[in-house]
């Protein structure tokens, strides 16, 4: 997940099977610039619920995705996932972290406002996940986070995009498309092109 322009980052809906899921990922990656796939918790690698993961691993990666795996650090190093995306705090960030090391990426969500986002930061995050939709209720995290900070700031509520203008010029870093790009692959290429398109207006 490197710096630059504003990039998309996709979370796959934990019920979703694995053979839409790759046809989706695939189109999402060629109509824009897909950053980062976030899959939901699974359980062990050789179980049933694990499918969906390998299959957005095997899929992603060659396309230049990150993949991300929800809360556990052990399924991210069997399917050779790129790292975890943690929901349950700073410690546990912490000890991702320490198990990954610096080759593996640690994101986190913050759902408690500036002081848990600074405990994030300090355990070692390479990027902060936030619901951009607190803004409008007066509790500007991500614009005060992209003020005052260098790690990249993910707008993780889904997008639409007539929103982009005002994400990037709170400062996001990452977008996450619709929860509609996942209904088919047609329906993937359709909302990526139309944020790409917000994105490029937007910068422009």
């Amino acid at each position: 997940m490197s710096e630059g322009s504003v990039r998309l980052f996709l979370v796959v809906p934990p019920d979703l099977q694995p053979q839409r899921a790759e046809a989706c990922l695939q189109a999402a990656c060629m109509a824009g610039d897909v950053a980062a796939v976030l899959v939901p918790a699974q359980k062990q690698a050789d179980s049933p619920d694990a499918t969906l993961a390998r299959t957005i691993v095997e899929t992603a990666q060659p396309l230049n995705a990150a993949v991300l795996v929800e809360n556990s650090v052990s399924l991210a190093r069997t399917l050779s996932a790129d790292g975890v995306h943690i929901t349950t705090g700073p410690r546990e960030v912490a000890h991702a972290r320490r198990l990954l090391g610096e080759e593996g990426i640690v994101g986190a969500l913050c759902e408690k406002g500036r002081h848990e986002a600074m405990l994030l930061g300090e355990a070692g995050i390479d990027y902060l996940a936030v619901d951009q939709r607190r803004e409008a209720a007066g509790e500007n995290l991500l614009s005060w986070w992209a003020e005052m900070f260098v790690i990249p700031v993910v707008a993780f509520a889904p997008a639409a995009p007539d929103q982009v203008a005002d994400l990037v010029r709170l400062g996001a870093d990452f977008i996450r498309p619709q929860e509609d790009m996942w209904r088919s692959a047609e329906a993937a290429q359709d909302c990526i092109s139309a944020l790409m398109q917000a994105i490029r207006e937007a910068a422009s």
